[in-house]
């Protein structure tokens, strides 16, 4: 009993303090805070926060209540907000609503009210990762790896925002489908340049988020142009309204890679070009502005290869003049080593005319500088008679035996 009667005093002095502190606020310079907080939840994104206007206003004064973390203001006693999981955390959100004076209060904003928001509908669970929608010109492509593949998984979404027409336009996945270890859906050509809050639900929890937003990467091409590289690049298709800020990121020779982003004012940008280097390019694009943030990966290397030394006239000139000499001094050694086999002695016919008419001898007289054949071998002939070359033969006709030559 005791104990009860302790328990009820602290409340009543609990309630009368409560009671009290507006007051003593409003006498200490300061307007009352909002009181009575609660929420209500629309749809799985949105929840309406209200509570009541202080009664210890001075007649005349307009008051306006700032709310957040975010710190938006409204002058109504309610706000509506977009809750996603991914943003916030799971284990729920905590807001805090103060009371700023307008006009003819002539006193300081007053101290915080907080309000802890959960969602006991649904428990909140990390269900997927890797979350991403690629945008392309006729469709959107959202996949995500699932963190348990026996799970089934219902994908819905819709345009963030939390007016009521927003709020019902939410559409099931028409078009699922599954690529190895990844599952997607792909969203009509009326998301593409859209903000969008994603739903996926188990049969035991669910998840809030807003996707990563991808392009493809713009095809970068490199061209030379005497001591300059020439880079450009294709535009993505999608975001065409937008302003897409390049990063370009690039090595040469042995030097680290360096990177830098700017916003192309023309078809082309140039950087200086050394021959004797190799260029290794990559680049990517992204968007941070009133698009929302869109991004793309990097594109595949683009590699210049370094130029091969080039070799000058006058240098060839003289590697050829360096060969003939060489030739030529190697024809004339051949030449002279082995004159007597290429230029043979030739006997002069004159000497031999001059002979025979001196000496008056018809005879042509051996020099011992004419060519003597060497004789041919020849074997001698055996001549036999007919009588010592045939033999007789035997011949028997009709009984009787003759002799004939065979």
């Amino acid at each position: 009993m005791r104990q009860q009667h302790e328990e009820s005093v602290c409340f009543i002095l609990a309630v009368v303090f409560h009671s009290f502190l507006p007051i003593a606020q409003s006498q200490a310079g300061q307007l009352p805070p909002p009181t009575g907080l609660s929420y209500r939840w629309l749809d799985p994104f949105t929840v309406n926060v209200f509570w009541q206007r202080p009664n210890q206003l001075l007649d005349g004064c307009v008051v306006q209540y700032r709310y957040g973390p975010h710190n938006s203001s409204t002058e109504w006693t309610n706000f509506t907000e977009t809750l996603l999981t991914d943003e916030a955390g799971s284990s729920g959100w905590n807001f805090k609503v103060r009371t700023e004076g307008l006009r003819n209060c002539g006193k300081n904003e007053s101290q915080t009210a907080n309000i802890a928001i959960v969602d006991t509908k649904e428990p909140r669970a990390q269900l997927v990762e890797d979350f991403k929608c690629l945008h392309k010109a006729e469709m959107t492509d959202c996949s995500w790896i699932p963190r348990d593949t026996s799970v089934n998984l219902t994908l819905s979404y819709r345009i963030c925002g939390s007016s009521p027409e927003t709020r019902q336009s939410l559409k099931e996945c028409e078009q699922p489908y599954r690529n190895g270890a990844r599952d997607g859906c792909y969203l009509s050509a009326d998301f593409v340049a859209e903000d969008i809050c994603m739903l996926l639900r188990s049969n035991a929890s669910m998840q809030t988020f807003k996707p990563q937003r991808v392009v493809d990467p713009p095809k970068l091409h490199v061209s030379v142009e005497g001591d300059k590289l020439n880079l450009s690049w294709t535009p993505p298709e999608v975001f065409k309204d937008c302003t897409w800020t390049y990063e370009l990121c690039y090595s040469k020779c042995d030097e680290p890679e360096k990177c830098q982003s700017f916003i192309p004012h023309g078809e082309t940008r140039q950087i200086a070009y050394d021959r004797s280097c190799r260029y290794d390019f990559r680049s990517r694009v992204t968007i941070d502005n009133y698009c929302g943030k869109v991004q793309s990966d990097f594109t595949e290397v683009v590699v210049v290869v370094a130029d091969k030394p080039d070799i000058s006239p006058t240098a060839v000139a003289i590697g050829v003049a360096v060969i003939l000499s060489v030739g030529v001094l190697l024809a004339c050694y051949c030449l002279r080593r082995h004159s007597a086999v290429l230029f043979p002695v030739i006997p002069d016919p004159s000497g031999i005319l001059k002979d025979m008419m001196m000496s008056g001898n018809t005879e042509t007289k051996a020099s011992t500088n004419l060519y003597t054949p060497v004789p041919e071998a020849i074997q001698p002939c055996k001549i036999m008679t007919a009588h010592e070359t045939i033999n007789p033969c035997k011949v028997i006709k009709h009984n009787r035996q003759d002799e004939l030559p065979c």
